[in-house]
């Protein structure tokens, strides 16, 4: 579960409780620039710019970057294996830059501060601006003052939802029951309005430390949930939307769920991505099924999903073998350098075959229908019928000149020696 620390303390119960009554809280910290800090919660949430005065929102992400990077030295990425998607995460891997952004660059910033912290080796000039909280859904048609009409992407929705484990499950949670003596439903309730009164926020920082320059960096504007039981669902109007990249600052482990224009999920992306505090990381998808929605979930504790530079639309020929989708058998075709039965290189180069067919693709597929066929007893028969098969397709790669004589009788040999079928989960 995402946790609170003192900081995050100090940040969410003054935004949360804007229907209460006036009350002084004293955070514990050990922050010495937060430990002398009493927030007043009054009729309006905390801005930013108050949020500010506690000290740079870097500090606040390096309170716990330890603790962060202990969490991912012990994830391993995980990608469900779906072969009508593909992950990426570097844009050279993705290959496309033609594609409608959003990067929230006309948000209207409230306020903007520049200031010194004098935190001895850590010193620090720090430059920021930030817009006013505003309600857990942005497209379009919700613009909360935040953006001018038509200063906003069509086609593409930000809504926050609950992460139902860390809703139920939560130190806030357990603040407004000791604090007010309110029941479970009060609770629910009072948190779902927040999620919708006040669930995100834009800003941007740039930081030079007087010591150590070469830490100096600079973010603009990334789109921010408010909340650490909140889970971030990015929707498309648009019903052909095949591709999506977009930036996370800092990175971290994420799940990142893709799903269907009929709401099923149709693949999961666990991982983790790599990113030292002062930078972006990169994650993006491709996808064979027009994509309806994509829910980012945070899995390190403390962390909130933030995102920036939201590319989204449709890539008529999404491996770049030069034909469309539609007409394309292998939309993700195999292209890695060398062909293979198995784990035996042949030494030969796997070529583009026919109709957007590498000779990759076409082995795989042939491996994999005559695995479906294994029952355990017709070994001896499939065998048989994968050399023969294999048989046909090498004599048109032979007949397209892709591949000699000599490599088609290799490939004849390397396939009367493979172990197919094989029972495959």
């Amino acid at each position: 579960m995402k946790q609170f620390k003192s900081f995050a303390y100090v940040l969410l119960a003054t935004v949360f409780l804007t229907s209460c009554e006036p009350e002084t809280i004293t955070p514990e910290t050990t922050d010495a620039s937060t430990q002398e800090t009493k927030q007043i919660i009054g009729q309006k949430p905390l801005t930013l710019f108050e949020i500010t005065q506690l000290g740079s929102l870097d500090a606040y992400f390096r309170s716990f970057e330890n603790t962060q990077n202990k969490i991912a030295s012990q994830t391993v990425a995980a990608r469900s294996y779906n072969p009508n998607i593909q992950f990426f995460n570097s844009p050279e891997g993705f290959n496309n830059n033609a594609l409608p952004m959003e990067d929230f660059e006309n948000a209207i910033m409230g306020f903007s501060n520049n200031n010194y912290y004098d935190s001895g080796e850590w010193s620090q000039y720090v430059q920021n601006s930030g817009s006013d909280l505003f309600p857990g859904i942005l497209n379009e048609d919700n613009l909360h003052g935040i953006f001018n009409e038509g200063d906003f992407a069509s086609g593409i929705s930000f809504e926050l939802i609950k992460n139902e484990d860390d809703f139920q499950n939560n130190s806030f949670r357990d603040y407004l029951r000791n604090q007010y003596d309110w029941t479970e439903s009060e609770i629910d309730d009072r948190m779902e309005e927040l999620i919708f009164e006040n669930g995100f926020y834009i800003y941007s920082e740039a930081i030079q430390y007087v010591y150590y320059p070469q830490y100096n960096f600079s973010h603009s504007k990334p789109l921010t949930s408010n909340y650490d039981f909140t889970d971030l669902e990015i929707k498309f109007s648009e019903n052909n939307i095949n591709a999506v990249s977009l930036n996370i600052l800092r990175g971290g482990s994420f799940t990142f769920n893709i799903y269907d224009r009929s709401g099923n999920i149709i693949a999961t992306d666990y991982t983790y991505l790599a990113s030292n505090s002062n930078s972006m990381s990169y994650w993006a998808v491709k996808s064979g099924v027009a994509i309806g929605k994509i829910v980012i979930i945070s899995d390190y504790l403390y962390t909130r999903e933030n995102v920036d530079n939201v590319a989204f639309g449709n890539e008529p020929d999404l491996d770049g073998d030069g034909v469309i989708n539609s007409e394309d058998k292998y939309p993700f075709s195999n292209f890695t350098p060398e062909f293979r039965i198995y784990h035996t290189n042949l030494g030969i180069a796997n070529k583009l075959a026919r109709n957007g067919a590498t000779m990759m693709d076409e082995l795989e597929s042939l491996i994999t229908s005559i695995n479906a066929e294994y029952n355990g007893d017709n070994y001896r028969a499939l065998h048989s019928k994968f050399t023969k098969e294999l048989a046909k397709l090498s004599y048109y790669w032979y007949k397209d000149r892709l591949i000699t004589s000599r490599e088609r009788s290799a490939i004849s040999r390397a396939a009367y020696s493979a172990d197919v079928p094989m029972f495959v989960d």
